[in-house]
This record gives C-alpha cells, sequence and structure tokens, in this order.
C-alpha cells in the first residue's frame, strides 16, 4: 500500500494473536453461561423458536455418540452444508469432556461464537493501528446483533459465519495484489462452500474484484478452475470418510442429491417478504437488533421470535442511526484508496447478491437467518469509518464517542438478547412425539 493510502496496512504481532484468543474465550464463557439454562429448554426440543432455525437438529448430528444421523442429515442437507459432517468430531470430543449432548451442542456453539471474535480482531488489527481500537472493533462486533444471536443457538450458520470472516481476512490482506492459487484460497474455498455450498460465490466474487485490471480474463480462469479444482479434492477428502463412518446412507444417496435440493428449494418457497424487508433484515438488522415479531406457527404449535419490522427504543434507534452514518462513511473512505475501493467492491457484490437471492427465495418471510452471510463483510465498513475517524479527527474524541455509541447497541442487543433466553426458557416441555429425534 502507498504511504498515501487513506488506511496504510498494519502490523499483527503475536502478541495480538493470544489478545484475541484471550477475548475470544471470554466472549464464549459469556455465552455459554448465558446458553446454559436452554440446554434443557425447548430450543433443543424441536424446530423454529427463534428466526426459523433448526438448532434441535444439531444434538444429534453433533453431540450424540454411536447413532447414525442420516435422519436429521439427510443427503439434500449434507449437499448443501458438507462440512457440518466435519464439525461432528468436535461436537463429540465436547460430550466426552462434559458428559451431556445437550450441553455439548451449547459448549460448540459458545467456542463458534469465540471463533467469530478472534477472526474479528484480527481483521481489525489489519485496518486499525491502537491495541485498544482493535479490542473495540472486535468486541462491538461481538455484541452485534448476528453474532450475539447465533452465540446460542446452534446452526451451521455460526460456523458460516466464521468461515465468511476468515475469508474477509485473507481477502483484506491480500487487497493490494491480484489473486493467486495459494494453500489459504483453496482452504477459503472449502470452507465457504462446504459449510453453505451457495457461499462459496463470495470466494469468486472477491477474486474476480481483486483480479480487476490487474490480470488477464484467461488468467484469472485459470487461477479460479485451479482454486476449485483443489478445493473439490480437499471437500471430498473430509467429507467422504465423515460420511462413510457417520452416516453410510448419504454416500448411497449421493447420485439423487441434486433432485432433492431441487426439491427442498421449491417446495419451500413461499410469498416473499418485500425487498425492503429484505434489506432491512441482512443490512442493519445484523447489527442493531429490532424489537422481537412474535410469528405463529399453527404447524409447529407454538410462536417464533424472528427480526421482521423495524421498530425501536430510544436506544436501538441512536444505535442504527448512528450505524447507517458509519456505513456510509466507511463507504466514502474506502472510495479515496485502491485497495479499500476493491474491498468495498466485493462487500457491495457480494451483499447485493444476498439480497436478490433471498428477495427471490426464502421461507414463510424468515430472511433474518440468511444474516450470517452478508455481517462479516459489511462489518469491514464500519472499522474503515472508525479508521478513518481516528485519523481525521482527535483520537480521544473519536475513541469516546464511539466508545459510547457502540455500548448503547450492545445494550440494545443484549437485552433482546436475553427477552429470547427467557421466552424460550418459560416454554413448556414439547411432547414427546413431537420431538427431533435423539437417539
Amino acid at each position: 500500500m502507498s504511504p498515501a493510502s487513506a488506511i496504510p496496512d498494519k502490523t499483527i504481532a503475536g502478541r495480538d494473536y493470544i489478545f484475541a484468543t484471550l477475548l475470544g474465550m471470554l466472549i464464549a464463557g459469556f455465552h455459554y453461561f448465558n446458553g446454559y439454562p436452554l440446554a434443557r429448554s425447548v430450543l433443543l426440543q424441536s424446530f423454529n423458536w427463534a428466526f426459523d432455525f433448526d438448532s434441535s437438529r444439531f444434538v444429534k448430528a453433533w453431540t450424540v455418540p454411536d447413532v447414525d444421523v442420516s435422519d436429521v442429515h439427510p443427503v439434500s442437507f449434507v449437499a448443501r452444508h458438507a462440512l457440518s459432517l466435519a464439525i461432528r468430531p468436535l461436537g463429540l470430543g465436547l460430550n466426552m469432556v462434559i458428559g451431556d449432548s445437550y450441553l455439548a451442542v451449547m459448549a460448540l456453539t459458545a467456542l463458534c461464537a469465540g471463533c467469530v471474535t478472534v477472526i474479528a480482531y484480527i481483521l481489525a488489527a489489519q485496518l486499525c493501528e491502537n491495541r485498544f481500537d482493535r479490542f473495540l472493533m472486535a468486541a462491538a462486533y461481538s455484541f452485534s446483533a448476528q453474532p450475539l444471536m447465533l452465540g446460542i443457538n446452534p446452526e451451521v450458520y455460526g460456523f458460516a459465519l466464521a468461515g465468511i470472516g476468515l475469508h474477509m481476512v485473507m481477502v483484506v490482506n491480500r487487497r493490494g495484489l491480484p489473486p493467486s492459487v495459494t494453500g489459504w484460497s483453496v482452504v477459503g474455498f472449502v470452507i465457504n462452500a462446504g459449510v453453505t455450498v451457495t457461499n462459496a460465490v463470495l470466494n469468486i466474487v472477491a477474486s474476480a474484484v481483486l483480479a480487476w485490471r490487474r490480470v488477464s480474463l484467461w488468467t484469472w480462469i485459470t487461477i479460479e478452475f485451479k482454486t476449485g479444482i483443489f478445493a473439490a479434492i480437499g471437500l471430498a477428502l473430509v467429507v467422504v470418510p465423515l460420511a462413510a463412518l457417520f452416516e453410510p446412507s448419504v454416500l448411497a444417496d449421493a447420485p439423487s442429491a441434486p433432485k432433492r435440493v431441487w426439491w427442498i428449494i421449491n417446495i419451500n418457497r413461499a410469498e416473499p417478504a418485500s425487498l425492503l424487508a429484505v434489506i432491512a433484515a441482512l443490512v442493519p438488522f445484523g447489527f442493531v437488533a429490532p424489537e422481537f415479531t412474535m410469528v405463529d406457527l399453527p404447524k409447529d404449535g407454538h410462536s417464533m421470535l424472528d427480526f421482521r419490522e423495524f421498530r425501536y427504543g430510544l436506544g436501538g434507534a441512536i444505535s442504527i442511526a448512528a450505524w447507517i452514518v458509519a456505513m456510509i462513511v466507511g463507504a466514502y473512505v474506502s472510495l479515496r484508496d485502491e485497495g479499500l475501493r476493491r474491498i468495498l467492491g466485493v462487500v457491495l457484490i457480494w451483499t447485493s447478491l444476498n439480497i436478490l437471492l433471498h428477495w427471490y427465495w426464502q421461507f414463510r418471510g424468515s430472511v433474518y437467518l440468511y444474516g450470517a452471510h452478508t455481517s462479516f463483510p459489511l462489518f469491514i465498513l464500519l472499522i474503515v469509518a472508525y479508521a478513518g475517524a481516528l485519523r481525521k479527527y482527535s483520537p480521544i474524541i473519536t475513541r469516546v464517542v464511539a466508545t459510547a455509541t457502540l455500548s448503547i447497541a450492545a445494550l440494545n442487543n443484549v437485552s433482546l438478547y436475553r427477552q429470547m433466553i427467557d421466552y424460550i426458557v418459560s416454554q413448556p416441555p414439547v411432547p414427546e412425539q413431537m420431538r427431533t429425534p435423539r437417539k
């Protein structure tokens, strides 16, 4: 990067990784402590208590030993989330340590949230010089709505959030360079494609933006082809042995996977939410949580918590206004720097693709559950806005204002986080015949 860059490259010391890990452990402990009562709640007994998450499927899928998990992990699910199988050994290990499959799945979820915090710190460290600023940005992200809610809801979306964040770390780190076939680029492709297959599009988008006017079209296609081949081989080497071990029927059913995925996608399509509702769910709601909307689910026999309406109290209104300003400032600062312009391009293209996809396809108006796909890329704009303000204005005043504003947002989000926990814990047990299979 040029010395005249809007935000020059930063150095990340070994001490930063230690600090990030400690912060991640604190966040994981926070979620495990708060999520502990949920282990015996309806959250892990049946589907769709919050945001249309299917949290109860992951008790058997990830932490119950000596069972075939094909009933909760059918071929249509594995085709879309292949690396979910790779999470099972981690869950089984936690079950051995804790001695309870329900607590183990909550611990696994909390640890994933801790890893997200570590990634957020490393991402902030690439754009902020001072360790306090890196801590502030990482803490702000950890207590933003999307990571906070995923910290106590077992789901593949938590791992998708971590995978996308890790890839954005690589993209920001290489923003001044054209794409190339590296070990990290292959690993990033494996993670994103494996956790949620459509997330591999992010890798292609990021590579295309970094390649624009730097390498020829043929060179870029060759790079992507090689990366895709190596990633496919790597993914197969991970998933096939695990499938053979944990659910052999998936391998036998593999030829039917495209047909079953197509059926699942089309059978679940419903009357879509409006474009504005999709934008709200995937953009601002991921950072500042609105008031809950209670969605009646007659077939499930209960109501579901979701974020669907632009309703905020005073603290939330202040936070969302500040967040919108920060996103605009972050975009403006990015336009002044060649490398950051490319990052802005990745963020805008990827966010737009997700908005269009989920405007076209969604399940009964539930959109917030897909917010993990846009959360980390948009977080970069917040970091850029903050780093730009530190360079232009008084660092002390900037830090005081940012800390106060982000604290208000965190209090708003934690209040709703606790509301969700209290609501779910207060529900009567689900009848045995209606529960998600565990054995």
